[in-house]
């Protein structure tokens, strides 16, 4: 009998061990899983946050950023320019998204005629290609252009790889856009915040991986896209790069500073206050046009050399990769983006209310029976089961009167039909998923209250055990 009651009291030690191992295990998995279920019913997958690379200032916080993930661009970041092709009547190509990167490739074809790639740009061009929608600028605008983005000062940084010699890959900033803000309407700034070195007087011209940067003023008025004034100053020492290496290029525009940096290394600066006594009396007006919102444009593999004569055809093709481009800013800088309803509004039910929100600015110019817009809210009682594909012209306070188009669709489902899919979706996918950015309040809320609880929890039962074992 003596026996028997050890064996039991070494068994329930056992258990109590076993249930105090299954405790901590427990609080570990809630303080590091990134879900959260709900009643078994809906899981919460946390976003994971993109990664800042080691270089972003401090106090600088993301505003934008392109990954270029899946396999087609943005159109609501981007549009095409052409003037990489059509000035020598070459065919363009459209950068092609793949691996997690924008792809830019010029080659010769079977014929012996150069291909060189689209420009990409954040703002409306008068090339623009079919497809990248928006209302291109008149002639009384003096070449501005709406633009999808752009930003006044802060960090941006592109991770990008090239291969050198004869391409001509930049990332460059422009301005002169129509953005409400700006001071200088008659002068242009181009800032090129890297741009691969491969022109006839560069200092190591036709080198391996060697690129630049710098700052050019322009003077309108605009004939044939030639200005009547211009001037440029360098910015940043030609450095040399090895091909096809991945490198990321960073750009800080405060106040008074514009400074290049490779892989976090400063390589040159100017300094804006300065540019008054460098340039000469007629240009000093327009330097204040850096400090103008400017847009961003990205190209590459496109080779200098006019038609693509006298080029060794045998070390084509040639690409430019762009792993991401991200806009960083610290408070008081400055980011503007044209406002664009997403590509699908909410569901709606025949007889039912429907009530969603758009961004301000956009007007719809069709709606589905039974719909009306008032300022930004579509509402109503639809009357019909239809599938509308809504037009709308959308403009912002930072654009001086011009607008770009974009569309949306809604679908207006049958009421019988509407509960049969649901039923047959929560027998299908008993677990919605929901995104929730890492970085979201209440994302962020959820895990501290979780993990404040697994360690309460953890602490009262292990007392209890304790305790009760010690008794």
């Amino acid at each position: 009998m003596c026996a028997l009651n050890v064996v039991k009291g070494m068994i329930l030690k056992m258990k109590k061990k076993i249930i105090l191992f299954a405790i901590y295990i427990f609080a570990i998995v809630c303080l590091l899983s990134n879900e959260i279920t709900i009643n078994n019913e809906r899981t919460i997958t946390l976003a994971s946050k993109i990664e800042d690379s080691t270089y972003v200032p401090k106090g600088y916080s993301l505003v934008f950023n392109d990954e270029f993930n899946g396999n087609t661009l943005n159109n609501k970041n981007w549009s095409l320019n052409s003037w990489q092709c059509s000035g020598n009547n070459l065919p363009c190509e459209e950068p092609t998204v793949s691996n997690g990167s924008v792809n830019f490739t010029t080659y010769f074809d079977e014929n012996g005629i150069l291909h060189r790639p689209y420009a990409l740009q954040s703002a409306c061009n008068p090339q623009n290609k079919a497809g990248y929608n928006c209302v291109l600028p008149t002639a009384s605008n003096n070449g501005s252009q709406p633009v999808f983005w752009a930003f006044k000062q802060g960090y941006a940084e592109i991770r990008m790889k090239t291969d050198y010699g004869q391409e001509w890959a930049a990332w460059w900033l422009k301005g002169n856009t129509l953005i409400n803000d700006r001071v200088q309407k008659n002068w242009a700034a181009e800032v090129d915040m890297m741009e691969a070195c491969a022109w006839s007087g560069c200092e190591k011209y036709d080198a391996d991986g060697v690129t630049t940067g710098g700052i050019h003023l322009w003077k309108a008025p605009w004939n044939n896209d030639t200005p009547t004034t211009h001037a440029n100053k360098s910015g940043m020492t030609p450095s040399s790069i090895g091909n096809n290496q991945w490198t990321i290029f960073g750009f800080l525009w405060t106040e008074n500073r514009m400074t290049w940096l490779i892989n976090g290394q400063e390589m040159g600066h100017i300094d804006l206050s300065s540019l008054s006594n460098e340039w000469n009396e007629s240009m000093t007006v327009g330097t204040n046009a850096f400090s103008d919102p400017m847009f961003v444009m990205l190209n590459g593999g496109a080779s200098l050399n006019g038609n693509g004569n006298g080029l060794d055809q045998t070390k084509f093709p040639k690409t430019t990769s762009v792993d991401y481009i991200r806009i960083y800013q610290h408070p008081g800088d400055k980011f503007y983006q044209a406002p664009s309803p997403s590509s699908k509004l909410k569901d709606g039910t025949v007889g039912e209310e429907y009530y969603e929100k758009i961004p301000d600015g956009c007007i719809a110019k069709t709606l589905p029976a039974g719909l009306t817009q008032k300022n930004n809210i579509i509402k109503g009682v639809p009357t019909s089961v239809s599938t509308t594909t809504i037009d709308f012209d959308c403009s912002s306070t930072f654009q001086q009167g011009e607008s770009h188009s974009a569309q949306s669709t809604i679908t207006i489902n049958d009421k019988k039909n509407m509960n049969v899919s649901q039923n047959n979706q929560s027998d299908n996918n008993p677990s919605e998923v929901v995104s929730v950015p890492s970085t979201s309040l209440y994302g962020s809320i959820m895990i501290i209250i979780l993990g404040i609880i697994c360690i309460i929890v953890s602490i009262v039962v292990t007392r209890k055990l304790t305790r009760s074992n010690s008794k």
